[in-house]
Parts: structure tokens; sequence; C-alpha cells
């Protein structure tokens, strides 16, 4: 077997555990690009926002949160595109 198989196997193992994993969650993971577009989420933030994973893939943050914690969203994304820390 050739190194780069065994690499892509390994890949698909990884990637496997990680949406079994994902999916697993009771609580809501999403991922956003830098427009606060919905990008990659779990199940557990459609059952909590009551949407289908059609509605919400490309979805804007803005569009599921309320209006006077969009402003302090936009706080946190910046300094963590700005600075890199996420804590």
């Amino acid at each position: 077997m050739k190194d780069s198989e065994t690499l892509e196997e390994s890949k698909q193992i990884s990637g496997d555990k990680y949406h079994a994993i994902m999916e697993d969650m009771r609580e809501s993971y999403y991922e956003v690009d830098l427009k606060g577009n919905l990008i990659f989420f779990n199940d557990a933030l459609c059952r909590q926002l009551g949407y289908s994973r059609e509605e919400l893939m490309g979805m804007n943050y803005t569009a599921y949160t309320k209006p006077e914690e969009v402003k302090r969203y936009i706080e946190i994304y910046k300094e963590v595109y700005e600075t890199g820390n996420s804590n």
C-alpha cells in the first residue's frame, strides 16, 4: 500500500468520526464565513432555530439573531478576525 493511500484512508476515517461527533452533539455548533453566512453546522442548530438544513445553509446570522445581539457579535467577530484570538 502506498503512503498516499494510507493518508487518504486516514483522512476519510477522521472525517467520518468528526461528522459523527458533530451530529451526536446536543449543543449547537456552527461556522460562518467572513460575511456571517452559515457554512457548516450540525442538526442541533437546525432543531434550536427551527429551520431545515437547506433553509439554514448560507443564511446570515443576522436573520436568526436578536438585533441587540448583532452589534455584540460584530465586535467579537472583528476581534477574532484581527487578532486570531478566539478566547
